[in-house]
């Protein structure tokens, strides 16, 4: 699945955009795979405190954990 979503990304980039101008923090674009999450883009925030998510990277999303 690497970054072959750039379809998605083009289409998505304007409202990433937008998001991250009218909140001021970063904006992902991710896509599910099986129990993770792939950042296929990003919009960082110009806070002085950033979070580290490479686009790119494989995540376990924390949604879909089964409860302990």
């Amino acid at each position: 699945m690497a970054l072959e979503n750039s379809s998605l990304r083009g289409i998505a980039r304007p409202l990433l955009l937008y998001l991250s101008q009218e909140t001021g923090e970063t904006i992902y674009l991710s896509v599910r795979k099986n129990l993770q999450v792939v950042y296929i883009d990003k919009i960082e925030s110009r806070k002085p405190v950033r979070s580290w998510n490479p686009v790119g990277a494989l995540r376990r999303s924390i949604a879909l954990e089964p409860e302990r």
